[in-house]
């Protein structure tokens, strides 16, 4: 969703009730659209469901912030997943835990148990090569492979990471060139 207007009412503060409740109305309906994306997108990059969660609700009651003041943004999209990620990147700053979200995310991976034995033994081994190809990956070929799973544009994921859209082609490349290589080799 392409959003240029961040404030439902037209860019003037809310002043009485009913603006208020327009506003929140106008979250709402962007939380149920770009909350899950989000969600799943922080999930997998922090690897921890409930500090996902907290940084969904902050990046959200930013946004209200926002509107309240009447701020107008140029993609709500991408600037969501901009506060977002801003917000796991502290997150992990505080908490000195880099690498360990990035394994922590290789190791939620979905694992599913075919039935057959031979079935089983090749799932598990493409399961290995896959993880063992996430593993190689840059933080940023990982981050910038993941936004791209959420829909994100190349110039959106450049908003979101700071970054140069030349520079995520190129991450995006790489990252799906390693694991096409480990997986089929």
């Amino acid at each position: 969703m392409e959003e240029s207007l961040v404030n439902p009412n037209e860019g003037a503060l809310p002043r009485t009730e009913s603006d208020i409740a327009a506003s929140e109305e106008w979250i709402q309906v962007q939380y149920e659209e770009l909350g899950p994306g989000l969600r799943r997108y922080l999930t997998r990059w922090l690897g921890n469901a409930c500090a996902a969660e907290d940084l969904v609700q902050e990046t959200f009651l930013r946004l209200f912030e926002e509107v309240r003041r009447g701020s107008r943004i140029k993609n709500l999209r991408s600037w969501i997943f901009q506060v977002g990620h801003n917000l796991a990147v502290d997150t992990l700053r505080r908490q000195g835990l880099e690498d360990w979200a990035v394994d922590a995310a290789v190791e939620s991976l979905p694992r599913q148990i075919p039935p057959s034995g031979e079935a089983q033994l090749l799932h598990e081994e493409r399961n290995r090569r896959v993880q063992t190809a996430l593993a190689l990956l840059s933080s940023q070929e990982r981050q910038c492979l993941e936004l791209r799973a959420e829909g994100l544009r190349y110039r959106e994921i450049a908003e979101v990471m700071g970054l140069h859209i030349s520079t995520v082609t190129t991450f995006v490349l790489r990252a799906v060139r390693k694991i096409a290589r480990q997986v089929h080799d």
